[in-house]
């Protein structure tokens, strides 16, 4: 798929994609409604390098303690921080987080509360680093009570190692055992003098502010809704488009035939609605006119010898095929040409409706079912179902009615001396034939024709029937002229949509 197709599929599909994002819209505004916002805030303290290094082995001076950082956010320290703020004493398990940073000689930690009101997150996070310090200070206390029990334990010790020593000065093991004793004690003293000298196991670097939402904003959460509805609509009209097999503009028909492409109309919404059915009658220039024109220059140029027979057909009903046979006819006839159109689709013929009762009566059908009673057709018999229009140059030959079988009738030899006749007296003779798969008419009239123009509708023909339009009619020794790319909803640029105004300005004056 190329750039200028993947344009065109995403600007088909643009009311899809549009609703994927107004949905995505909706989504967003809905979430906006229903959720709950949560504040964070948070407070960094600094451990005590005495008390760091403690957490790290799990003793302070040889006593063991509880220095590790992830006790913060125990129902220890917790409990007692969530009653201090008048919560229940597990409200707070599971709001609070604790980051920590080892540096060279000290750790930072980072205490981090989160509620749904940003001063209640200040206060919750400042009772639990008061809490969490209060738990390390009586860890600290507990600490200083071990040790002086081990000073005095030590001391006594010593005492009674100097008393003996004393009494018995030339005893080499009471000397040794009371050295033993005074080094105990001098190192339980130097332990319990760290400790009490260390100061406060916490220092508060950063107070907790009230807290900051970590909720996205508004007009963040719609951007990227809208992003995302743009993403997804992009993404299913893509996947639509891989299982949509019509046919997307003039280019693809060409390429998927082989068939040279003989113009392209434009979708015209007037005629659409049934409002201008004949736009090549109008002096107004338009897009869908010049590209009639075109269609009548390629179809010119194509057959160029006398009085050549032009059948139109289509893949299936509702391409366009009598709209582009009338409009074809009557473009011809405007540049003085002598045109006979012909209404060959004698199932369900629709040219009455480009020219009302000029395009009723007995007309083909009769000629032909009278041919079949007896031998032959008379060019009178042709003339006198010839019906003149109120545009110079053009006449038709109605389909009719008939209660025979179409296909036996187009199949029989007097077809051909019809339309002998009508080359005779016309410069072009213009057949609406009706959809090459739906009956055999198609093939049936094409063979006695200079060309086939085969009519299709843009976003409407499917591939596989266009191609089996083609083969059928091939395949049978049908002349094929080309392509005829109806409805296309390229749009006109606005220098050639000025270039028809400025034309038509110049006809009217």
């Amino acid at each position: 798929m190329t750039f200028r197709q993947l344009i065109d599929v995403l600007w088909a599909r643009r009311l899809l994609i549009a609703v994927m994002m107004v949905i995505a819209a909706a989504a967003a505004v809905g979430y906006l409604q229903v959720r709950v916002i949560s504040y964070t805030a948070t407070a960094i303290v600094r451990e005590n390098p005495t008390f760091s290094q403690a957490a790290q082995t799990g003793e302070l001076g040889g006593v063991q303690v509880d220095f590790d950082s992830s006790t913060a956010t125990t129902e220890k320290v917790l409990g007692p921080a969530a009653r201090s703020v008048g919560l229940p004493a597990t409200a707070l398990l599971g709001t609070i987080t604790v980051t920590s940073t080892a540096g060279a000689q000290t750790t930072t930690l980072d205490i981090a509360a989160k509620s749904n009101d940003p001063v209640a997150a200040q206060r919750q996070a400042t009772a639990v680093v008061k809490q969490y310090g209060t738990y390390l200070q009586a860890q600290v206390d507990d600490a200083v009570k071990t040790l002086t029990a081990r000073q005095k334990d030590a001391s006594a010790q010593a005492q009674q190692y100097q008393q003996q020593a004393t009494a018995h000065p030339n005893d080499a093991v009471v000397q040794a055992s009371l050295t033993s004793a005074l080094s105990d004690l001098g190192s339980v003293g130097d332990q319990l003098q760290t400790v009490k000298n260390a100061g406060a196991p916490l220092l508060v670097m950063t107070a907790a502010q009230p807290g900051v939402s970590t909720a996205p904003g508004t007009l963040t959460v719609v951007a990227v809704a809208l992003l995302a509805g743009l993403i997804a609509g992009i993404g299913v009209a893509l996947i639509r488009d891989q299982f949509d097999t019509r046919v997307r503009d003039e280019r693809e028909f060409e390429h998927l035939t082989g068939l040279r492409s003989l113009g392209e109309l434009v979708l015209d919404r007037r005629a659409a609605r049934g409002k201008d059915l004949l736009p090549a009658a109008g002096v107004r220039p338009t897009a869908l006119l010049e590209g009639m024109r075109s269609v009548r220059t390629s179809i010119q140029v194509l057959l160029p010898k006398r009085s050549p027979v032009i059948v139109v057909t289509s893949a299936q009903p509702g391409e366009g095929k009598s709209f582009v046979s009338a409009n074809l006819a009557l473009s011809l006839a405007r540049a003085g040409k002598k045109v006979i159109l012909v209404g060959g689709d004698m199932r369900r013929p629709t040219l009455h409706r480009y020219f009302l009762d000029a395009a009723e009566g007995d007309g083909l059908a009769a000629i032909l079912e009278k041919s079949s009673s007896h031998s032959g057709v008379s060019a009178h018999e042709i003339d006198a179902e010839l019906h003149a229009t109120p545009y110079a140059g053009l006449r038709i030959l109605p389909a009719g009615d008939t209660a025979h079988a179409v296909g036996d009738l187009l199949a029989s030899s007097d077809l051909a001396a019809v339309l002998g006749h009508l080359r005779q007296i016309a410069d072009f003779v213009v057949i609406d034939s009706p959809p090459a798969l739906t009956v055999v008419d198609a093939t049936l009239l094409g063979k006695h024709a200079d060309g086939v123009a085969i009519v299709a509708g843009v976003r409407k023909v499917t591939r596989d029937l266009l191609a089996s339009t083609v083969d059928t009619l091939g395949q049978n020794g049908v002349p094929l002229l080309g392509i005829v790319a109806n409805k296309s909803r390229r749009s006109v640029s606005k220098p050639s949509e000025a270039y028809y105004i400025k034309g038509a300005a110049r006809q009217v004056a």
